[in-house]
């Protein structure tokens, strides 16, 4: 018998382990923030995750779904520093 699925805010999340949240239902207007670079905020937030874990770098994934946009457009890394920390943020 597997385990009962839980929430997961710590570290990776897997399908068949943890339940999943679309995160634009989660985060309505999260494309505006993103499109006006206004997302250093969650880096910040991402920072006091990696304090609480004791950990040195973070990964952040932006989904971008306008469909007008190429593939070319949407992907990006950056790696940022932080209060310390190094945070890696991709664009999809």
């Amino acid at each position: 018998m597997g385990m009962d699925k839980c929430f997961n805010i710590a570290g990776p999340c897997f399908p068949d382990e943890h339940y999943m949240l679309p995160a634009l239902e989660r985060l309505p207007g999260i494309m505006r923030i993103v499109e006006q670079r206004g997302y250093f905020v969650l880096p910040a937030q991402l920072v006091g995750y990696l304090d609480a874990l004791g950990l040195e770098e973070g990964w952040m994934a932006v989904f971008d779904e306008d469909m007008a946009k190429s593939w070319d457009e949407k992907i990006y890394n950056r790696d940022i520093s932080l209060s310390g920390k190094t945070l890696h943020i991709v664009g999809l």
